[in-house]
């Protein structure tokens, strides 16, 4: 497993943490839109590396208004 990935599943988990109600799959797709836009193929065409600097700014979003 590549650390991009490795990094990743860490930030889903505290994803996770910050939308328990969110299925997996919700998430996930979610993310995507955020990255790519709201388009069929965002799941299919965001890259690692912009999956999850995408879930980092998000995080750090959330961590400023909170």
């Amino acid at each position: 497993m590549t650390n991009t990935r490795q990094e990743i599943l860490k930030a889903l988990a505290e994803m996770s943490d910050q939308y328990p109600d969110w299925r997996f799959g919700q998430m996930v797709a979610n993310i995507a839109f955020w990255a790519k836009g709201p388009t069929t193929q965002a799941i299919w065409e965001v890259e690692d590396e912009e999956f999850l600097e995408t879930i980092k700014k998000h995080l750090g979003k959330k961590r400023t208004n909170v």
